[in-house]
């Protein structure tokens, strides 16, 4: 379209949203300025923009690291409302669809088999963003996010992270932003800090 791309994941979000809110309105890559938004999504009266960002958006990539939180203002600047960062740790589900327009809904973040990891990001003050784009969402327990790397909350094997961790093949550091001010119990899942394994 022009010179943007549609994704896969565009795609998926587009089509679960219609199911999820079949009134409602999709369009997919709207012009702003020069550039495209991935989505604009209207429903019950409301209008917002949705980016859906994978791994290469948090890690460098030809010589240059993107800032998702300067992408979400440059749209919502020109476009006049809203945009919300989709990032690849939130799970494609109707929940999180319904965390968009519903405040009091819970959302779910999980990873299945990416390779890129919190302790990867390369991007300015990766942990504080990673926060801010989560909370959007609802996606933290009480212990913080180091959930979505396990089958409690969805039907889903344990992220193959986990069992390197637990053997010695890679630090716990690995799922931890670098400029991390936090615990670490907070990105690591229940077994980990526990047992101060990385």
């Amino acid at each position: 379209m022009g010179n943007a791309r549609r994704s896969f994941d565009e795609l998926v979000l587009k089509r679960l949203i219609e199911l999820t809110y079949p009134q409602g309105n999709v369009e997919i890559q709207v012009p702003f300025g020069r550039k495209r938004a991935d989505l604009v999504v209207e429903q019950a009266g409301s209008k917002l923009a949705v980016e859906f960002m994978g791994p290469s958006h948090f890690i460098q990539q030809y010589n240059r690291v993107l800032n998702p939180l300067a992408r979400k203002k440059e749209v919502e600047q020109i476009l006049g409302y809203e945009c919300v960062v989709w990032p690849y740790w939130i799970q494609r589900c109707s929940r999180n669809v319904q965390a968009l327009f519903e405040e009091d809904v819970i959302g779910l973040a999980s990873v299945w088999s990416t390779r890129a990891h919190f302790g990867d990001f390369e991007i300015p003050k990766a942990a504080e963003t990673i926060v801010q784009i989560s909370q959007r969402f609802n996606t933290f327990r009480d212990n913080g996010i180091g959930y979505m790397y396990l089958d409690e909350h969805t039907a889903k094997p344990v992220h193959p992270i986990i069992e390197r961790i637990q053997r010695g093949k890679v630090t716990g550091e690995k799922l931890i932003p670098p400029d991390n001010q936090r615990d670490r119990s907070f990105w690591l899942p229940r077994g980990l800090y526990e047992d101060s394994i990385g």
